[in-house]
């Protein structure tokens, strides 16, 4: 079975055409060095000729981590067969699993941003996806209600549906999974056909989804995050202000035991490297989208000095600001 290292990840990534691709694994799985397979099995990136990306995937994750990359508005189908699937957009996560059945799930982009996809430990996923730009879309609409509804689709930051596969669309998947290794002519057609028929009924669906139906499911994912102490979202509010631990501790009304507990069982971090972490985080988005510069990030990540700000970024990211900049 093919295997792939992080450097090997990050190349392919970055061949797919993805920007600013990192890896990076959790702490208590590291590996002995970067030629060390962190993936076993198949990872392929494909782009037809009438511009739907194919990504078809069937590995098993040997560590627990995270891949990052900048991606664009469009629209992203995924056909989930095998295996549990986490990702998110900034500070949204969303988990899908197909252990009771295969599942379908749309991604539609509103604004380029960040996408995190994480890595779970022995977990074997095999899924197709198909993508598209919204331009794509765009220059296929022949009237304005056409056009109206690809704008009321990409109108959210980071919408996602979901729904069963159904038999014909198992068919069809399976059918593409098989083709797109053949790089024949007539193969090639007859996976662009495949490719089009799979993603017109999924947008045909995905068009005529309820927002009504979609609010509800974005509720009942709030309630269920209020149910856990989300000290997450009450700490953005505060982070970036430079305070002590005791008075973090009291804000979120929780003793510093309790909150560093909670910490460690969620992210394996202390509140202080999780409250780094994301300043950093915040740092690159800042870089990467408002084009701000390595000061300016620096200071809204709450570093005087820039030489500090870099060293901590590259030390926390594996590349410096400047490479980060420069990765265009």
């Amino acid at each position: 079975m093919p295997t792939l290292s992080k450097i090997e990840l990050v190349r392919k990534l970055n061949d797919a055409g993805y920007k600013r691709v990192l890896v990076e694994l959790s702490k208590e799985n590291q590996v002995e060095s970067l030629s060390s397979p962190i993936v076993h099995g198949e990872i392929s990136f494909d782009s037809l000729p009438s511009g739907i990306h194919i990504h078809c995937t069937d590995t098993v994750e040997t560590y627990s981590g995270k891949s990052t990359a900048e991606i664009y508005e469009g629209i992203n189908i995924n056909f989930l067969l095998s295996g549990n699937v986490g990702f998110g957009f900034d500070d949204r996560y969303f988990h899908f699993s197909a252990a009771t059945q295969p599942v379908t799930f749309v991604s539609c982009i509103g604004k380029p941003q960040l996408f995190t996809r994480f890595l779970s430990q022995d977990t074997h996923v095999r899924k197709l996806n198909l993508s598209v730009s919204k331009s794509w879309l765009m220059s296929r609409c022949n009237s304005l209600g056409d056009k109206e509804i690809v704008e009321n689709i990409c109108s959210q930051e980071n919408d996602v549906y979901h729904w069963p596969c159904t038999n014909e669309t198992l068919k069809l998947v399976e059918k593409l999974l098989t083709l797109h290794q053949d790089k024949s002519l007539i193969t090639n057609l007859h996976a662009e056909q495949l490719a089009f028929h799979l993603f017109s009924d999924c947008y045909q669906q995905l068009s005529s989804t309820s927002k009504t139906v979609h609010q509800n499911l974005i509720e009942q994912q709030v309630i269920c995050a209020n149910k856990e102490n989300n000290y997450e979202l009450q700490l953005e509010k505060i982070i970036h202000k430079t305070l002590t631990l005791p008075q973090i501790a009291n804000h979120l009304g929780v003793s510093i035991s309790s909150l560093q507990r909670h910490f460690k069982a969620k992210h394996q971090l202390t509140i202080k490297e999780y409250i780094r972490t994301q300043k950093l985080e915040h740092a690159r988005r800042l870089l990467v989208f408002e084009k701000k510069s390595i000061g300016e990030a620096a200071y809204a990540a709450g570093y005087n000095h820039v030489s500090n700000f870099s060293a901590a970024f590259k030390k926390h990211f594996a590349i410096s600001p400047s490479q980060l900049m420069d990765d265009d």
